[in-house]
């Protein structure tokens, strides 16, 4: 299992942005769908904060949150496998 993870942190350093960040967005709306505990927290949370906003807009911003979340996880996958260059940017 570590070796997979291993493997799979170093493809996610070497790949291009374009396609982690895609992978990302995928892995973000599948939690978003399948996650029903977790999208209810985010639509209550956004709910509270921004009483103002439209449903569709806490819609948005819930979708958008998954997305930053495993993008998040995605990185710390790949982190020990980027290069100084690469941070930097």
């Amino acid at each position: 299992m570590i070796v997979l993870l291993k493997l799979l942190g170093w493809l996610l350093a070497k790949a291009p942005i374009f396609p982690v960040q895609s992978l990302a967005r995928l892995l973000g709306k599948l939690a978003y769908l399948f996650l029903a505990g977790r999208r209810r927290i985010l639509h209550s949370n956004l709910h509270h904060a921004f009483p103002d906003r439209p449903k569709s807009w806490h819609q948005k911003m819930a979708r958008e949150s998954c997305a930053r979340t495993m993008e998040m996880g995605l990185l710390v996958l790949a982190l020990p496998y980027l290069s100084i260059k690469q941070l930097s940017r």
